[in-house]
């Protein structure tokens, strides 16, 4: 993502659920003990954990959705408002989002 970002001038609009942005930029809690894990495993070089690390860092910094900053408001009302600017964002026409969103699996028929 941040390759994509910074070559192509993408946008990134991250969402922490769950999660809030100072574990991911920090690598603190869930997040500082997977990056110990996968050091201590030696599955990666140093190199591709540095690199986990700094994007990490940066994305965490990233003006993006907290839901655990917004307690007072419901999960549909957090998703609403994603949805929404990321309509704006894309600069589409505008689309009626229902007050009851329902689970869309894809299907492709061959």
């Amino acid at each position: 993502m941040l390759e994509s970002k910074n070559t192509r001038r993408h946008k990134i609009m991250p969402v922490f659920y769950d999660v809030t942005p100072s574990e991911v930029k920090n690598q603190t809690e869930r997040y500082g003990k997977a990056i110990v894990s996968h050091a201590n495993k030696k599955q990666f070089d140093d190199e591709t954990i540095c690199k986990w690390k700094a994007a990490l860092n940066e994305v965490g910094a990233l003006k993006g959705w907290d839901l655990q900053s917004m307690p007072y408001r419901g999960k549909g009302e957090f998703v609403k408002e994603v949805v929404n600017k990321v309509l704006t964002e894309l600069k589409t026409t505008y689309w009626e989002v229902s007050d009851c969103l329902v689970e869309i699996d894809n299907h492709v028929t061959v």
